[in-house]
């Protein structure tokens, strides 16, 4: 994966302060980045997430979140999405253990019937960054995540190595060991085994 500005830029801000620069402000523009990445959607990602939560809402909280997630799919294949479960899985490795995860795809017709545009749906988007003793500045970020990700796969590919990043820089500054699974490599395997 080749390395973006907005990776480079956070992690020059994931290194020590500067004698000049507070925490606060270093915190500060961790947010701003990550809350730039998550942000730009489409009007049609916005029309998707829209219809996602409204049927989130009046299906209402499951035992189990697989089986809210299929209902999900199937909702929004009548609502016309070619809309599919996606379930990914992975082996252990010296690096991380193994997993599995569940998210929903998205395929729509481009711009004039050119070509096609893949979306992700993942309704514990959020979920997926809490840590049990973060920094505050990390619990504040991570209260701003979006509970639904609705957006392309490049999109959440930079958001997952951002949040990744911080995440490690919450869980050092706190004086934790960072788990395997909170390394980028465990967390991007959930979307792209």
């Amino acid at each position: 994966m080749s390395t973006s500005s907005d990776e480079r830029m956070f992690e020059m801000d994931a290194e020590p302060a500067s004698p000049t620069e507070s925490a606060p402000t270093q915190h500060q523009t961790t947010c701003h980045i990550i809350e730039g990445v998550l942000g730009g959607c489409t009007p049609l990602e916005m029309e998707i997430y829209e219809r996602a939560m409204e049927h989130v809402r009046e299906m209402g909280e499951e035992r189990k979140r697989s089986s809210l997630k299929k209902r999900l799919m199937v909702r929004l294949r009548k609502d016309g999405y070619d809309a599919s479960l996606c379930r990914s899985s992975w082996v252990a490795t010296a690096q991380h253990p193994g997993g599995d995860h569940e998210y929903i795809d998205v395929h729509v017709a481009g711009d004039g019937g050119a070509g096609r545009t893949r979306l992700i749906v993942d309704i514990d988007f959020r979920s997926q960054f809490q840590l049990a003793r973060p920094a505050p500045w990390y619990a504040h970020l991570s209260a701003r995540l979006p509970a639904v990700f609705v957006g392309p796969p490049d999109r959440l590919r930079k958001a997952v190595a951002l949040l990744c990043l911080a995440s490690r820089r919450s869980l050092r500054e706190s004086g934790l060991h960072v788990p395997p699974w909170r390394r980028s490599s465990y967390m991007q395997a959930k979307w792209f085994p």
